[in-house]
């Protein structure tokens, strides 16, 4: 008989707890290492580093809405400028207006994918530095906003010199953004011996593997849910 997965319990963390953790990221502990320790989610983490400096307690910066998230920006910017003026009073002349702020009209939808479980080991291992020139690739995609919306974008990074050496953008994060990156590098793919990527489903895509394969381009990707084993791809975006 096999045994049913139990449901994970939601977990009630105070608001000192968030700050230690907050304030051991910024003395140099690793992310993934924190999340890894104490059992947290990336974004949840992410939205107490972003959060920490503002005034409030957690619990209630945690429940903000987009819209409330606006008008506390608006109030900084207010009160650099010397002015001094409430959250109810901003949101109350913006309905008057109709106004309506950026920031929620173009919101990011980033895609939910299951991680890459295929079975590649980590050839790269933050070996960054001191690369032959297209002896290893990064790469990564990421979302970037396009006017009132958001487009997808990817690059090919080489680790010789950082240089983007190809790159595509479309409005769907698919494995056919990644092919059309490969296909904008100029030169021959076969100068390539290396290609390292995170655990995205995209790059997991069969159309990559017969690009990698023809052009004997050898795989590498980082562990799971650790940014760090792609540094290079991420910084650049």
């Amino acid at each position: 008989m096999t045994e049913q997965k139990q449901r994970r319990k939601p977990c009630r963390y105070t608001d000192e707890f968030k700050q230690q953790l907050v304030d051991l990221y910024r003395s140099g502990k690793r992310k993934c290492d924190i999340c890894r320790g104490y059992d947290i989610a990336y974004p949840l983490f992410d939205k107490w580093i972003k959060h920490a400096d503002d005034p409030g307690p957690f619990h209630e910066k945690d429940n903000r809405m987009p819209e409330q998230e606006e008008l506390m920006r608006l109030r900084k910017e207010l009160e650099k400028k010397g002015g001094q003026v409430s959250r109810r009073r901003i949101g109350r002349i913006m309905r008057q207006e109709g106004l309506v702020s950026d920031y929620t009209t173009a919101q990011s939808k980033p895609q939910k994918d299951k991680c890459n479980e295929v079975k590649v080991e980590n050839i790269l291992d933050r070996q960054f530095n001191g690369q032959g020139y297209r002896n290893v690739v990064v790469s990564d995609l990421t979302y970037v906003r396009v006017g009132k919306h958001w487009d997808y974008i990817c690059v090919l990074v080489d680790l010789s010199n950082r240089e983007i050496i190809g790159y595509s953008a479309g409005e769907h994060k698919t494995a056919e953004l990644v092919r059309e990156a490969f296909m904008s590098v100029d030169g021959n793919l076969s100068d390539i011996h290396i290609s390292h990527t995170d655990r995205g489903n995209e790059f997991k895509d069969k159309t990559i593997g017969d690009i990698l394969e023809i052009f004997g381009i050898e795989r590498s990707l980082s562990y799971k849910g650790c940014p760090y084993d792609n540094a290079v791809a991420e910084a650049t975006l």
